[in-house]
This record gives C-alpha cells, structure tokens and sequence, in this order.
C-alpha cells in the first residue's frame, strides 16, 4: 500500500509494506525506518501518522519479538522524550520492553517507572548514564523499579 505524504519540500510517496517502524516526537518530526539501518526523517501530519501507524499495527502484533511491538517502540520514544537521547527502534533495545509487556508490565507502569528514573537520577552523574533500556528494562532491576512506584489506591 502506497500513501502520499506530504513533507517538505515536496510530497513523497511512501511503500508502507516496507516500513518497519515509525516514531513520533512533540516536534510532529516522525521518523521512519525502513530497515534497522536506514531512517528517513519527515514532517508529516498527525493524520497521516496515524494512517500509517494503524497500517502498520496489525503487522506489529503479530510480529516476533526481536521486531519489537507498538507498544514497545511507544515506550522507547518516551524514553527518548524524557532523556533527550536518541535509543533506535532496535532489536537489542526492544526485546526487553517486549519481554517486560509479555510478563504483564502495562504501557502506562513502564512509563512511570522511565519518569520516576528520570526524576531520580537527572543530574547526578553516576546514575544519568544508566536511564537506558538495558538497565530500566532487565528482568531483576524492572522488578525492583516498578516496586517502588506509588500505589495509586492508597
């Protein structure tokens, strides 16, 4: 299925077949990957984002782990949005948040669990390096990290 988008400086015509994965940040600057080495940045609307995403969606969840799922790559773009670093869409990034979700971790914990690092450790030069997928994500330290959140019952 081809869509045209309308970017700048011209629109583009764009094979959603051969998109892997898309990403959006507060800029409206979404990003799309065609394979894990090759992006393309484009200024498309929310609409079209959302076309080509909901495109891609059925695709995603049925996809093997190592592609990373919607959910997964929506939780390392707010990582992303929180540290002002850049993590890809990757295998070696995703397969934790993917495992993590498959263990029955939801979306909106991972989230709290990334804004309540970025609250403890922004600023404090041993720990900021660690607000990365490799150590939020890992199966003991996740435990721990979601364990600390704040009941929102009482």
């Amino acid at each position: 299925m081809w869509v045209e988008v309308q970017s700048e400086p011209f629109p583009v015509l764009v094979n959603l077949d051969k998109v892997r994965v898309i990403s959006k940040n507060r800029d409206s600057e979404h990003k799309i990957w065609f394979n894990d080495n090759d992006e393309e940045t484009i200024y498309i609307s929310d609409e079209v984002f959302e076309k080509i995403r909901n495109h891609l969606l059925p695709k995603k969840r049925q996809s093997s782990p190592q592609q990373g799922t919607i959910e997964s790559i929506e939780i390392l773009d707010f990582l992303n949005e929180k540290t002002g670093r850049t993590f890809k869409p990757l295998e070696t990034n995703l397969k934790l948040i993917d495992a993590r979700l498959k263990e029955g971790a939801t979306v909106e914990e991972m989230k709290q669990v990334i804004a309540k690092k970025v609250r403890d450790w922004t600023g404090d030069e041993k720990m900021e390096p660690y607000l990365r997928p490799k150590t939020l994500f890992g199966k003991e330290k996740y435990a721990q990290y979601s364990g600390e959140l704040e009941r929102a019952d009482g």
